[in-house]
């Protein structure tokens, strides 16, 4: 019986020798523990207020999330959530918006053009 229970505390063990070893091989993750932000060693941030609901309130139900482009994850305590968003920019924004320094009828178009900038939003 005791040799059975020793595989998962050895592995349990090791995942948390590793998560350490990592912190410490890399200055960035060590930088970031001990300053504001918790990110784990697989770019997951620990949720701490961050993430909200579409309320507006705390999503104190997700306990670390990812974002990478358009794409977020949320870990969550009994499960994962994905989340994809899709910008759909009116003909010509692109153009007013490199320019950099726009003239003030450029400045009311893109001000009409944001309007119209639509987000799709997906869930999962």
């Amino acid at each position: 019986m005791r040799s059975a229970n020793f595989l998962p505390i050895a592995l349990i063990a090791l995942r948390f020798t590793t998560a350490a070893s990592a912190a410490q091989s890399n200055p960035l993750l060590t930088q970031v523990n001990n300053g504001i932000r918790t990110i784990t060693a697989t770019g997951f941030e620990e949720n701490k207020g961050q993430v909200r609901t579409t309320s507006g309130e705390p999503a104190t139900f997700v306990r670390y999330w990812l974002t990478q482009g358009n794409t977020s994850i949320f870990l969550l305590g009994n499960g994962i959530a994905y989340q994809f968003n899709r910008i759909h920019y009116p003909v010509g924004y692109e153009e007013l918006i490199q320019d950099r320094t726009p003239d003030p009828a450029s400045r009311q178009e893109l001000d009409a053009l944001r309007a119209q900038v639509r987000r799709e939003t997906y869930r999962m």
